[in-house]
């Protein structure tokens, strides 16, 4: 599995002390991929002031990152795809409630700033990837934006799902995700128990786990798996016991797969 640790978990878990190189060189020296969330609150400025020394130390790193964007702000947009286009970062994620919590909430002006910034991004070579909040809103964009990308959050699909259909498992649906699999370019993995956003260590909540990694494996996926979870103590540790969970079902998941071949 290719999985990367978001740095969101270092301000979840030391708040205004986090330090973001420290976060950085914990996740790289032990092996991860880095998702680099741009809204750094804990040291306000820190990463486009010294963005010279981040593209240094992820150079080779698997790198993605989270906007800070809260609003259809094209300007703001267009410095954080630049930013990561210097960095090296591939994929930039946004959430769907930039442009509308519902589907009815999107409208012309928000799939305008939708398809602007999908093609701005696209000459720097970095994907824009949407990330659910509501199903029913990412399905609308990705409809009618071209080229644009998605991160599907399985604690998100946890909650919600497809209201439209009244099924809450989309994320173990492999013909769904298939339809997908082209613009899919990477998940969130956190767990809860379907009513609220606890972003828990897989395997503490209600996720089905084994069927959601059946689902991934049966489309070929071989995207990034970002590991976006709460923890009070230690970020690494907790990145380390998610990895050594998930990689165990998926091990045993191929071998199962190898023997009936």
């Amino acid at each position: 599995m290719n999985l990367s640790v978001s740095s969101w978990n270092y301000l979840q878990a030391y708040g205004a002390d986090a330090r973001l190189f420290t976060a950085i060189d914990e996740i790289t020296v032990n092996s991860f991929g880095v998702e680099l969330w741009l809204d750094w609150s804990a040291e306000p400025g820190i990463i486009p002031e010294r963005k010279e020394e981040i593209r240094t130390k992820l150079a080779g790193v698997n790198l993605s990152a989270h906007t800070a964007l809260k609003e259809c702000d094209f300007e703001k947009f267009k410095a954080e795809i630049d930013l990561c286009a210097y960095i090296g970062a591939r994929a930039l994620v946004v959430h769907v409630n930039v442009l509308g919590d519902r589907a009815n909430d999107i409208n012309a002006a928000g799939i305008k700033f939708a398809q602007q910034s999908v093609d701005y991004a696209s000459t720097k070579a970095v994907a824009i990837a949407l990330e659910n909040g509501s199903f029913s809103a990412l399905a609308k964009v990705m409809k009618q934006v071209c080229g644009l990308k998605a991160c599907v959050d399985v604690g998100h699909a946890n909650i919600e799902g497809l209201e439209e259909t009244k099924d809450p498992k989309l994320i173990y649906n492999a013909c769904y995700l298939k339809k997908l699999k082209e613009r899919i370019v990477q998940f969130h993995l956190h767990d809860n128990h379907g009513l609220c956003d606890e972003h828990l260590f897989p395997g503490e909540g209600t996720v089905d786990w084994k069927r959601f990694l059946q689902a991934t494996a049966s489309t070929g996926f071989d995207g990034t798996y970002v590991l976006e979870m709460k923890s009070n103590d230690n970020p690494i540790e907790a990145a380390r016991k998610a990895r050594n969970f998930l990689t165990g079902i998926y091990r045993t998941l191929k071998h199962s797969n190898h023997e009936m071949v």
